[in-house]
């Protein structure tokens, strides 16, 4: 319960192993090019970020970040390398303004705005779990890959992005408004990724967004894939018990190769083939 910080350093290098940091304004605080290395240590209930960073690198492994008032982990221009990580019930689980994250192994629950949120940057998560929150992974104009990751049960959308480029492959986008959301030219290359039982779209794209989509599932959405502004390449995809539509695609340039579908109420619209097609619904 320090005032400020539980722990504070401005350059040089931290090594700690086992313990806890709660109640301060920010559990730990590397600054001025610090960097930190953090195993089996529980960073929690802080009034601001649980660990803020800016430059510098923080290493952490078996860590619990939880019930911070804001990001469990917020980083400006930092390194961040997070391995077999827990965030829980913070503002966001990651807060990442540019520079590069890698979390591998991680598990973020009940976070109120979103488990990853970043602007700019290069963001990795592999082989982690995001569940709950407004929204599982956000980005603005960052990097973003996705590698064997689930999320699930988001108020929103499992995965948005405005701007920037998001290359996943493997996991699933499940339980919330949207499953893939894309806007503002943001582009997506989604690889062998099941998408179901989201609440209105599997995948949206709008403002000018590029899809790539193979080898995935997309099952148990109203609407499958919609794409109101953008560009789609869409090939060897299974499309399931769509009550609305399987697959509609608006303005834009698109291209469709070995599309499965099954119990859908209408399977594909492409308003770009036929020029007297009706668009007012």
């Amino acid at each position: 319960r320090a005032e400020l910080a539980c722990v504070a350093l401005k350059g040089g290098r931290l090594t700690w192993k086992g313990g806890s940091a709660r109640g301060a304004e920010r559990g730990l605080e590397l600054s001025e090019g610090a960097e930190a290395e953090v195993t089996d240590v529980t960073v929690s209930g802080s009034s601001g970020h649980g660990v803020e960073i800016t430059g510098g690198r923080l290493l952490a492994a078996q860590a619990r970040f939880e019930g911070n008032k804001d990001d469990g982990v917020h980083s400006e221009g930092a390194v961040l390398e997070l391995t077999s990580c827990v965030f829980s019930k913070n503002r966001a689980g990651v807060g990442a303004l540019g520079g590069s994250t890698l979390i591998s192994g991680g598990t973020f629950e009940g976070n109120a705005e979103a488990g990853l949120d970043a602007a700019g940057g290069a963001q990795r998560l592999e082989k982690t779990s995001v569940t709950s929150g407004r929204v599982g992974v956000r980005t603005s104009g960052s990097e973003l890959t996705l590698l064997s990751v689930e999320a699930a049960r988001a108020e929103l959308a499992c995965v948005a992005l405005k701007g920037g480029r998001l290359t996943w492959k493997g996991g699933s986008a499940q339980g919330a408004e949207r499953g893939l959301e894309l806007s503002e030219g943001a582009q997506a290359e989604v690889t062998d990724v099941t998408v179901s039982g989201n609440r209105t779209h599997g995948v949206h794209v709008d403002t000018g967004g590029r899809l790539r989509m193979s080898s995935n599932v997309i099952a148990d959405n109203p609407c499958g894939i919609t794409v109101a502004d953008g560009e789609a390449e869409l090939s060897q995809l299974e499309i399931r018990n769509a009550s609305k539509i399987g697959v509609l695609l608006c303005q834009g340039s698109h291209t469709t190769d070995e599309l499965n579908f099954s119990n859908c109420f209408k399977d594909l619209e492409d308003f770009n083939v036929e020029s007297d097609a009706d668009t007012s619904e």
